[in-house]
């Protein structure tokens, strides 16, 4: 079943690096904009690439300079950072933030692993990323966790825990059809769907396919639907009405959270990207 009563959220997906993007301070003045200009939530990619900011530093700036916007990483690849350092980040972000965090998780690109030697073997690398999900459920639980895997070893690790209980969001990303992804999904708090389509600029999941994978998802889940989130990565024509007609239709068929695509503006500039930030959300 689609979740009920909840108001649609509006996010924010902006890059990290490039001449205007290149250290915290700057990506946490869109932040504060968006914050002020009534989004609900800014994320940043978790890249590692030449022109990258770290995402970590970053969100703690992010954290500390705003009071209610939610803020998080889309995504980060759990095989190339271990579980229990992603925990302790998470859980001091959220303290820090009093409880606005949320984690995105997904396998990652093939030639980021190659670069820097990691696995690029996709199914293990999915295999590496259930393990590495599973210890950091266990340890933003905050329970004492013992495990011996594949992938991952720990003895008696325990941390403190987050403002958020019973603990922080996960969200994952994936792209549909691929079904993998959306099974795993359906065990967690939300997903972040891209289409294979996406390689090309300007392309977004149709709102049969939100259908198909929300019917998916719910096949697969144990429990209600009415606590996940569906998060449509897109962005929106600039006529406010015709913005709202468009998120109604993508609200109707379960979306929760609309997270605008900043790559996806193609705007001119940044003065431009500062506007339709200002602009702020559709009113839906």
């Amino acid at each position: 079943m689609l979740p009920v009563n909840r108001k649609l959220k509006y996010g924010l997906l902006m890059p990290h690096g490039g001449p205007s993007l290149n250290t915290p301070q700057k990506i946490t003045e869109y932040a504060v904009m968006a914050e002020d200009a009534g989004w609900d939530g800014f994320f940043i990619w978790d890249s590692i690439s030449k022109m990258a900011v770290d995402p970590w530093i970053t969100m703690a700036n992010i954290a500390s300079k705003t009071t209610k916007i939610k803020f998080g990483p889309m995504v980060t690849p759990i095989a190339r950072r271990r579980p229990w350092m992603i925990a302790k980040a998470l859980i001091s972000l959220d303290q820090l933030s009093d409880g606005r965090v949320i984690f995105g998780a997904g396998l990652g690109d093939d030639p980021v692993f190659d670069a820097i030697g990691e696995l690029t073997n996709k199914k293990m690398r999915a295999e590496q990323l259930d393990e590495g999900l599973k210890v950091l459920d266990a340890l933003l639980k905050g329970e004492k966790v013992s495990h011996k895997g594949e992938y991952y070893s720990l003895k008696d690790v325990e941390f403190e825990n987050g403002v958020q209980q019973p603990r922080i969001p996960i969200w994952m990303g994936g792209l549909w059809p691929a079904k993998a992804p959306f099974r795993r999904a359906a065990k967690w708090d939300g997903m972040m769907p891209h289409t294979v389509r996406s390689v090309t600029p300007g392309e977004r999941l149709e709102l049969d396919e939100v259908e198909e994978i929300m019917a998916y998802i719910n096949d697969h889940r144990v429990g209600s639907m009415d606590d996940f989130d569906m998060v449509m990565l897109s962005y929106l024509p600039e006529d406010k009405k015709e913005a709202e007609e468009l998120v109604k239709r993508y609200y109707n068929k379960g979306v929760s959270w609309w997270v605008e695509s900043v790559h996806e503006w193609k705007a001119e500039s940044m003065d431009e990207l500062k506007r339709r930030i200002q602009v702020g959300p559709p009113e839906f």
